[in-house]
């Protein structure tokens, strides 16, 4: 593997990141070693988006007038997705 490449175990591969944007070497273990103690052999999710960003931008994006079918192009989702953040934004 080399230097920068995506590991399999999801922790080194953070410390990899983080390495290479100049965070210490003994901050980054801590990290780890504190993420491992807290979840070590469970389960996590990780959801592939940041949906409360997502939501607020598709808000801001309906603000400004932008169709349901533009925000949805804009933010890589569906139309209906785009509409279910609408209407709990007017509720």
């Amino acid at each position: 593997m080399g230097p920068l490449t995506m590991s399999t175990d999801l922790l080194i591969d953070c410390g990899l990141l983080l390495a290479k944007h100049q965070v210490a070497p003994s901050i980054i273990q801590q990290v780890i070693n504190t993420l491992r103690q807290r979840y070590g052999g469970e389960r996590v999710f990780i959801p592939k988006i940041d949906r409360q960003t997502r939501n607020q931008q598709i808000t801001e994006d309906t603000q400004r007038g932008l169709s349901p079918e533009a925000i949805a192009r804009r933010r890589g989702c569906d139309p209906k997705t785009v509409r279910s953040v609408q209407r709990t934004w007017t509720l």
